[in-house]
């Protein structure tokens, strides 16, 4: 199963690879190299769309820090934030700044926004941080490439898939498959009936905390590393040096924890 889950989780780097080669905003030519960031410029965007029968909200992020915050009643999608470009003089980040954009799409579905930006960066550094509020029955698909994802408050199933940096997902109630390269993995989650867990980080640590009360049949898996299972009754559990399972409550939903180097630490709440 951790091979498997690897070469899936190699798949989407490669294909975040070829989307900022292929599907940005390069039109910078061959552009020049610069020898440091020093200096920054940035500008703030705010946008806000309307939904109606939408069920979905997706983010295609590279760099930067990601807020997305389940609202109760909310009939909007908010998004606003900050791009910034840094490069050896505050002239040349201007200039490059035009060339780092922030795409809203509205579809019968739901709402998707991506950062755009040229596919190579000669040197300059490239940063969008979103702050994002969405309504909180909202299904959740995140990608990102290198900083900080932060997902709360959502009652609905979420999916998340990042190269470096690290995931904190918070306050849901719903199934959560999340992938990370070089990070951490923080979670609390409230599982529903049949739901699953579905986490894997290649380097780092998975950090997840449910209710006690939660029914599933539970596998954790470390290639090089620990794992520690607190205030939790798994039944017929079945223990090795790099593995944990059992069954939590009846058994209904499906909780599984992979682990390359790194640890592992579930808590019931």
């Amino acid at each position: 199963m951790l091979k498997r889950k690897l070469i899936s989780l190699f798949v989407f780097i490669s294909v975040m690879g070829l989307c900022i080669t292929t599907c940005d905003n390069d039109t910078t030519g061959s552009g020049r190299n610069v020898n440091n960031t020093d200096f920054m410029a940035s500008e703030s965007f705010e946008y806000a769309v309307g939904v109606v029968d939408h069920t979905r909200f997706s983010l295609a992020a590279i760099n930067g820090t990601v807020n997305i915050t389940g609202v109760p009643g909310a009939d909007s999608v908010m998004i606003s934030g900050e791009k910034s470009v840094g490069s050896e003089s505050m002239e040349d980040a201007e200039d490059y700044l035009q060339f780092l954009e922030v795409t809203v799409e509205d579809n019968i579905s739901g709402v998707a926004v991506r950062t755009e930006q040229p596919a190579n960066t000669y040197g300059r550094s490239y940063t969008v941080d979103y702050n994002i509020t969405i309504p909180r029955d909202f299904i959740v698909v995140a990608t990102a490439v290198n900083g900080l994802i932060f997902i709360s408050t959502i009652n609905n199933n979420i999916t998340v898939q990042h190269v470096n940096g690290q995931i904190s997902i918070n306050e849901i109630f719903g199934s959560a498959n999340v992938t990370m390269v070089n990070g951490q993995i923080i979670g609390d989650i409230t599982l529903p009936p049949d739901g699953m867990i579905d986490m894997l980080t290649v380097n780092g640590d998975i950090n997840l905390i449910m209710p006690q009360n939660t029914s599933a049949e539970f596998s954790a898996i470390v290639a090089n590393g620990y794992i520690n299972v607190y205030n939790l009754v798994l039944h017929d559990q079945v223990s090795t040096n790099t593995s944990v399972s059992g069954t939590l409550g009846d058994g209904q939903g499906t909780i599984s924890l992979l682990v390359t180097n790194g640890g592992i630490n579930v808590a019931g709440n």
